[in-house]
């Protein structure tokens, strides 16, 4: 029964050690557990830290690729609009290798060489050269871009399909990031109608300078060559039509014209005198050169004129465009020294744009053309750069003036037309005369009458102070029945007019005299009988402001040198309206 009492306290005096164990494990298990949350609430800050350090740096690294990528973009839209530039530059724009071989091409440089991209890439751009680029400018070129500098200068460079054109380059050394020179760029523009423009100055400033030295003797030769024919003619008239000196005047007069005609075509090629336009038909024109050709050409050589049965109407001086086919003519015959084939041809044909852009020159338009071609020794490309120029000639001394071709090309410019020139050596020259076109009606075109002088009984005050062509004047005008009255020079003039006043039907002045011009004789004259009739007599009508002012007045004016038969009929015609 005690045992029984006492197994409660005995139980108890024994859990008693386990209880108190079990106590302090329970304080340390509570121990463990709250420093394990502080570590895990230190570990879930410091989670949380981190996670804020990745999100900020997310963030970064968000913005940075922003950044980068609208870099990305500026850049891609920076190239996109330098591709376009230079695929679309008007400027040919080439790159290379060190070596000159071609590894891009822009498609303006395809545009003007001819060549496609896949015959141009890879190539050297030797397939450019024509081969009449100095060499000093190509040792230039090379000096320069090797040593690091750029290079500016023109070549002369040739198409595919063999058409020359000049070009002005720059071209620059590429460098990469070691300032090594791995490619050259070049610029290159087409300056071929520049060029063309640039000879056209050059060959109007020559024409400029025969013209002043034309102009400058045209009056005193004009004046020798009046006195030589006028006296000429007044022997004709003395000498029977049997006599064998007769024909030796009628050679002198002949002589002597050709030379007048030889002036006026220098001053008219030089513009230093208007030439006489009329309505012409071309057709005929050639037609009447024809007759002229037979006799300048020789026997060995076979002439071929090939017309048009149409009419085809030029604006014209008849005989400066006979000048021009016979000179054209005289020089393809000194071209066959061992005889040949002269090709003479009329077309009509039309200049448009596309022509214009092909050949450098032209106006828009209906042309009718002239085409002269022999088969003779030709001509290398320098002849054809210089042949038109004045004075300058291929033919031995005192066998050429080298005039010819240079007035031949002043007279179709004095025509507002063109002329142009294909020719190589041992394949003969072809000359292509363009000459406008004009809308005429029947009437202009119809063929002068012959007419014939006429004698006349009136009284004429001729005023001339150049003594031979004043006496010889006053022969034939005596010749023909007309009553002379003579003045020496401007003065005199004057005062035989006032005195003789109501028997003057007709004055003869010389534009240029002492003591008062006729055109300041004329103004105090036409003052005091304004109904009166003068003629004008001009040495030189291109370089005297005194004829500029008579012509735009309407008044008459005949060119020295002149016949007895243009002065008579000239003069009819004022008497007689």
């Amino acid at each position: 029964m005690l045992i029984i009492l006492l197994f409660p306290a005995l139980y108890i005096f024994m859990l008693r050690p386990l209880i108190k164990a079990q106590g302090l494990s329970a304080r340390e298990n509570l121990k463990r557990v709250t420093d394990s949350r502080d570590e895990l609430d230190k570990e879930t800050d410091e989670r949380k830290k981190t996670q804020n350090e990745v999100q900020a740096k997310a963030d970064e690294l968000e913005r940075d690729n922003r950044f980068f990528v609208g870099r990305d973009n500026q850049i891609k839209d920076q190239f996109r609009k330098l591709s376009h530039a230079i695929e679309q530059s008007t400027l040919s724009i080439l790159i290379t290798d060190v070596k000159g071989n071609i590894e891009y091409a822009n498609p303006k440089l395809f545009d003007i060489t001819g060549y496609t991209r896949e015959e141009a890439i890879g190539k050297n751009a030797k397939i450019f050269s024509s081969g009449k680029t100095p060499p000093e400018t190509y040792r230039s070129l090379w000096n320069n871009i090797l040593s690091g500098k750029d290079w500016h200068g023109e070549f002369l460079n040739k198409k595919k399909n063999g058409e020359l054109f000049w070009e002005h380059s720059t071209i620059s050394p590429i460098k990469n990031e070691d300032g090594i020179i791995t490619n050259f760029v070049a610029y290159k523009e087409d300056i071929t109608k520049i060029r063309k423009l640039e000879e056209q100055f050059r060959q109007a400033q020559k024409m400029e300078a025969v013209g002043q030295l034309t102009g400058g003797i045209a009056h005193d030769f004009n004046n020798i060559l009046t006195g030589i024919i006028l006296n000429s003619e007044l022997l004709k008239l003395k000498i029977d039509k049997d006599d064998p000196l007769r024909a030796r005047v009628e050679q002198t007069v002949e002589q002597a014209i050709k030379a007048a005609n030889l002036i006026q075509s220098l001053l008219a090629f030089s513009r230093k005198q208007t030439i006489n336009l009329q309505y012409a038909n071309l057709k005929d024109v050639i037609t009447s050169t024809k007759r002229l050709l037979s006799r300048i050409i020789r026997e060995d050589i076979e002439l071929k004129i090939n017309i048009p049965e149409k009419d085809l109407t030029i604006l014209a001086d008849e005989v400066q465009i006979e000048q021009v086919i016979i000179n054209l003519a005289t020089n393809a015959r000194d071209a066959m020294p061992n005889g040949g084939v002269l090709t003479i041809e009329v077309s009509d044909m039309e200049i448009d744009d596309k022509f214009i852009d092909t050949y450098g020159f032209g106006k828009a338009g209906r042309y009718a053309l002239i085409t002269v071609t022999d088969t003779g020794i030709g001509m290398d490309e320098d002849t054809q750069k210089k042949i038109f120029e004045p004075f300058f000639t291929t033919k031995e001394v005192g066998k050429g003036t080298g005039l010819g071709l240079a007035m031949v090309y002043g007279l179709i410019k004095q025509h507002e037309g063109y002329i142009d020139l294909y020719s190589k050596p041992g394949n003969g020259a072809t000359f292509k005369i363009y000459l406008p076109i004009e809308e005429s009606q029947d009437e202009d075109l119809k063929p002068r009458e012959q007419v014939v002088p006429k004698r006349g009984s009136e009284t004429v005050l001729v005023a001339e102070d150049d003594e031979i062509i004043r006496k010889t004047t006053i022969s034939i005008l005596e010749n023909y029945g007309y009553k002379i009255i003579e003045a020496v020079d401007g003065d005199d003039a004057l005062e035989k007019f006032i005195k003789n006043k109501d028997r003057i039907k007709l004055i003869i002045l010389d534009v240029i005299m002492p003591k008062k011009s006729g055109k300041d004789v004329y103004n105090t004259i036409s003052n005091i009988l304004p109904t009166v009739k003068v003629l004008f007599m001009s040495g030189y009508t291109g370089d005297v402001l005194q004829v500029k002012e008579i012509t735009e007045r309407g008044l008459h004016i005949i060119s020295k040198p002149f016949t007895d038969k243009a002065l008579l009929i000239k003069m009819r015609e004022m008497l007689d309206r």
